[in-house]
């Protein structure tokens, strides 16, 4: 069980990161669960070689890179509005396209920016019309 102090501290953190007038709760940190799709080079060898359980370095650096700055990224559309938040997204979508030279998965960005979209404070069809490029 977890303890009242820590409850206090985690809720704080929690706030500090996504602004309470949301009313997401925590599911902006369980979304982050489908950046395991970032990892799946781990399990499956893109070269063909036959060579499964093998992420190599020059798939792995450029990963975790990526996946520092993504989470930046991701927490500040939260607390953005505007031009600061279109500009947060397309640069988790840009993020994509960096890494797909080195990761087969990095459309995994694209999904998450798609799913910011949501928080970009415009017209439904201005928001599917960004989705649509």
């Amino acid at each position: 069980m977890i303890s009242r102090s820590m409850h206090k501290r985690l809720l704080r953190w929690r706030a500090w990161l996504i602004p309470e007038d949301l009313n997401l709760g925590w599911m902006p940190f369980y979304n982050l669960g489908y950046l395991i799709f970032l990892f799946l080079p781990v399990l499956f060898d893109p070269s063909g070689r036959g060579k499964a359980f093998g992420m190599l370095a020059s798939m792995l650096w450029p990963t975790l890179a990526t996946l520092v700055i993504f989470l930046c990224l991701y927490f500040s559309v939260y607390r953005s509005s505007g031009r600061a938040s279109l500009v947060r997204t397309l640069g988790i979508a840009a993020l994509s396209y960096y890494l797909l030279p080195f990761n087969a998965f990095a459309n995994t960005y694209l999904i998450y920016a798609i799913g910011c979209a949501a928080f970009l404070g415009v017209s439904l069809w201005s928001r599917l019309g960004w989705s649509a490029l």
